[in-house]
């Protein structure tokens, strides 16, 4: 089955100091990383899947993000937001 990588943006409104842009995190299948200064779309998160097609894919990869990104907000105690109508997806 073919792999592919799905990304989507989202935004932190409360960043540590010392999370600087550019600095990832891996949870348990995605990875959230800082992009960006600005206070709209300055984090990003990825996840490969297994899928027979692209449109399989985005929807496996969104569920999956949706998860995680509810998960990092739990562990963070701050609010964050992911935007739904932004989905990429990458074959492999």
């Amino acid at each position: 089955m073919p792999k592919f990588k799905v990304h989507m943006q989202g935004k932190h409104l409360n960043w540590p100091k010392d999370w600087d842009v550019g600095r990832e995190i891996k949870l348990l299948e995605c990875t959230l990383k800082r992009n960006s200064l600005d206070q709209s779309q300055n984090l990003s998160v990825e996840v490969e899947v297994d899928a027979s097609d692209e449109n399989e894919a985005m929807e496996l990869g969104a569920n999956t993000i949706s998860k995680e990104f509810d998960l990092f907000a739990l562990c963070a105690e701050n609010p964050l937001y992911l935007d739904c109508d932004y989905v990429l997806v990458d074959r492999m």
